[in-house]
């Protein structure tokens, strides 16, 4: 079980938040890691009550008011206490809804306490509530969680308290003994590490560009469940068997 972490000024990163910094560092002006979702709202909300919702979120959620500093030549994230939301309401006049969504991404700053902003738009067809979030806080699945919970806060539904956060999680991780793992590893790898080579339909660039398209498509209940005992049977990840048969 995860214990609570001891309270301090600041604490030690995932492994995967240390990734994504080192990647963030690199290129301040990149949103590759960027979050965004676009929900085509059916009515009307009350923008005062959406604003007040998304406050309650950012509090409810220590990883929501993180910033990523350095102390002592070590990447660490520190909680801030009170951050106001970045919540504004605007107009657009595209009326594509993918243009649209380029419309609000934009590149996050880690150092500062806020790696969610959420609009309210408004465009000639349609309202939309478009959320952006940075990858070093969250994924698609804990997106849906947030959501969630924006939405039972947006109806002023009592939720209880977060019994963990993300830095207990964190902090948790650090103090795991990986010594057998690392051996593993490192036995391995003992000669030399091998290079991937997929076979790829197109040939790898010099420089990455991260352009990609999306690609979507129905799975009957039979296939999903094939595809789930063979990604059981081999111990790996629907992200990794997609990964390689796409």
């Amino acid at each position: 079980m995860i214990p609570e972490a001891i309270v301090k000024d600041d604490y030690v990163l995932s492994s995967a938040q240390k990734r994504m910094y080192l990647l963030w560092k690199s290129n301040h002006k990149d949103t590759v890691y960027n979050v965004p979702f676009l929900w085509r709202l059916s009515s009307e909300l009350n923008v005062a009550q959406l604003r007040q919702a998304v406050q309650h979120l950012i509090a409810r959620h220590e990883i929501l008011r993180t910033q990523y500093i350095v102390v002592d030549d070590e990447v660490r994230q520190r909680i801030v206490a009170d951050v106001v939301a970045d919540f504004e309401e605007v107009s657009t006049h595209f009326t594509d809804e993918q243009e649209i969504m380029r419309q609000f991404v934009a590149p996050f700053n880690l150092e500062k306490p806020s790696q969610i902003r959420v609009r309210y738009i408004r465009s000639p067809l349609h309202a939309y509530l478009f959320i952006d979030t940075h990858h070093i806080i969250n994924d698609g699945m804990s997106n849906i969680q947030l959501m969630n919970d924006l939405n039972a806060l947006y109806q002023h539904k009592l939720l209880l308290p977060l019994k963990l956060q993300y830095k207990d999680y964190s902090e948790w991780m650090s103090h795991r003994d990986m010594t057998k793992h690392r051996q593993y590893w490192l036995s391995q790898f003992k000669d030399e590490v091998p290079i991937l080579s997929l076979p790829t339909d197109y040939v790898r660039p010099n420089i990455k560009t991260t352009n990609g398209a999306m690609m979507s498509f129905t799975m009957n209940q039979q296939t999903r469940q094939l595809l789930q005992k063979y990604v059981e049977k081999h111990q790996i990840t629907d992200f990794m068997f997609f990964r390689v048969w796409s």
